[in-house]
């Protein structure tokens, strides 16, 4: 393909990040922006933690959409610790981005959280394991 299709599935994400990502011993937070068609106009890392989380930089990442006029975007971080399952806060701070993005006109379209061998789609709900 031309590297440029439609993001469809977390799982073409998790592909897309993994090299990224992988063995790393603190928290990223990277964006993929999207266009209206769901193809990738850039990839941005918002913030780098500690080994104990990052925070979701909602200003930032509203900024970045709103700079590249994308219509819609896919949260993605790590998990250090080999869980990906989202922590009480994963989640807080994954509906404030949703609620923020939608008063700017911007689609959350996913929050992935990355462990080495598997990751968590808050759009699927769901663990998946490699």
């Amino acid at each position: 393909g031309s590297g440029n299709e439609p993001i469809a599935e977390a799982r073409t994400v998790y592909e897309l990040m993994l090299p990224r990502l992988k063995g790393l011993g603190h928290e990223e937070c990277w964006e993929l922006l999207l266009d209206r068609k769901s193809r990738i106009i850039k990839i941005l890392r918002t913030s780098i933690g500690g080994s104990r989380g990052t925070s979701i930089d909602i200003p930032a990442i509203i900024r970045n959409a709103m700079t590249c006029s994308a219509t819609a975007v896919i949260l993605v971080d790590n998990h250090p610790d080999g869980d990906p399952r989202p922590s009480a806060a994963d989640i807080r701070e994954t509906s404030a981005l949703r609620d923020a993005c939608a008063s700017c006109s911007i689609l959350l379209l996913d929050h992935i959280i990355i462990a080495d061998n598997s990751f968590y789609s808050f759009n699927e709900e769901k663990l998946h394991k490699y």
